[in-house]
């Protein structure tokens, strides 16, 4: 098991075979694609990635990793922190034909001899990015949703006829 500094790169199939094991935390300011993707390159991410083999002999890496970093709330535009969790199982291929032929339970990685540990994690982690970010509705400063303010609007509304009661009067008939 190796913990601490991240290896640039790892022979994967030798990895699988030896159930080599890599612990720690990365920077996010390491993460070139995921420093592009959040609002400030602060916080750690912690990895815990297990190389092995499954039943049928296929290379795996099995993961997890967590963290928080920061996003931009897209309805009042102010900071905010996301907490990161994800686990994962990939079945290590050669080539895109290999992948579709992969079980449902594992997750295609595509690789020849060797991988770089730290793009498996920005992979990761930006699969755990949401589409849109955005504080919870009672901890964002902008209301959610629409309420009319003026009365008269509601009272114009209830005084409007209704379209469809012509029709309710021919279905009685």
């Amino acid at each position: 098991m190796s913990t601490g500094t991240l290896p640039k790169q790892v022979d994967i199939r030798k990895s699988a075979s030896l159930a080599a094991r890599f612990e720690g935390e990365v920077p996010v300011s390491e993460l070139a694609r995921v420093r592009a993707a959040v609002a400030a390159d602060e916080g750690r991410v912690r990895y815990a990635l297990r190389f092995g083999r499954d039943e049928a002999g296929r290379a795996t890496v099995a993961g997890t990793i967590g963290g928080s970093v920061r996003l931009i709330c897209q309805r009042c535009l102010q900071p905010m922190a996301y907490a990161l969790q994800s686990e994962f199982l990939l079945g290590v291929v050669a080539s895109d034909d290999l992948a579709r032929q992969l079980p449902d339970h594992l997750e295609p990685l595509v690789v020849v001899d060797v991988v770089d540990l730290a793009e498996i994690i920005e992979d990761e982690v930006l699969l755990c990015l949401p589409i849109v970010g955005y504080h919870a509705a009672q901890e964002c400063g902008v209301s959610v949703g629409y309420e009319a303010t003026d009365p008269s609007t509601k009272n114009a509304e209830a005084a409007r006829p209704n379209p469809f009661e012509a029709l309710a009067a021919l279905k009685n008939k």
